[in-house]
């Protein structure tokens, strides 16, 4: 993040939802990504469903760890097209997944993933990255090397094709920036959202 909007931040309420929608689902918003972990407090859950109830984003709950509540933010279509190629789906398969509608796929890691993060087992589910559209080289590079030798580390660990994971990272942070000075600039984040929602149906209809 470049200085000048990382003083941006720092003059911010920080816990308003409209910047930690920024800082976590920037690249998601902007159509860039295809998912994001979102995390909040208990407090602010009837808040964030509110914002993206009539929105073109998809949430699905995922934890509540001693009252940080944990939503996976989505691009529904993107995300069950990703999920549905072949070499995924082996893998989840391999993972012990045996049914693959988008929203079952959900339900079991869902599971797998509260289980992770309450403590009740060590198992790391490590299909997070593909929920989260992370290239399935560089899942299948994260296990075999147990997180170590990785070539590049930024929004996930790089172990193949380095310039072109640099510079969707690079456009992850263009995003963010960006989304973070509308919020700046008093812009409501429904209002974003819908932004960007209207150039993205622009740009499909060329």
């Amino acid at each position: 993040m470049c200085q000048e909007v990382l003083e941006l931040v720092c003059k911010m309420n920080t816990q308003s939802i409209g910047l930690q929608m920024a800082l976590q689902c920037a690249p998601v918003i902007k159509g860039i990504k295809i998912s994001n972990l979102f995390h909040l407090q208990e407090c602010e859950e009837k808040h964030f469903r509110n914002l993206l109830k009539k929105s073109h984003l998809h949430f699905c709950y995922m934890s509540n760890n001693k009252g940080r509540i944990t939503y996976l933010v989505f691009r529904q279509n993107e995300l069950e097209e990703y999920l549905n190629q072949k070499e995924v789906r082996d893998f989840l398969k391999r993972e012990g997944y045996q049914s693959f509608s988008l929203g079952k796929i959900l339900r079991r890691f869902r599971e797998r993933y509260e289980a992770y993060v309450s403590g009740e087992t060590d198992v790391f589910p490590h299909e997070i990255g593909l929920v989260l559209g992370y290239p399935i080289d560089d899942v299948i590079g994260f296990i075999e090397h147990k997180g170590q030798d990785y070539l590049y580390s930024g929004y996930w660990k790089v172990y193949s094709h380095v310039d072109e994971k640099i510079s969707i990272f690079e456009s992850y942070e263009n995003a963010k920036e960006e989304m973070i000075q509308l919020v700046a600039a008093k812009n409501d984040i429904r209002s974003i959202i819908e932004m960007y929602n209207q150039s993205q149906q622009s740009k499909a209809a060329c």
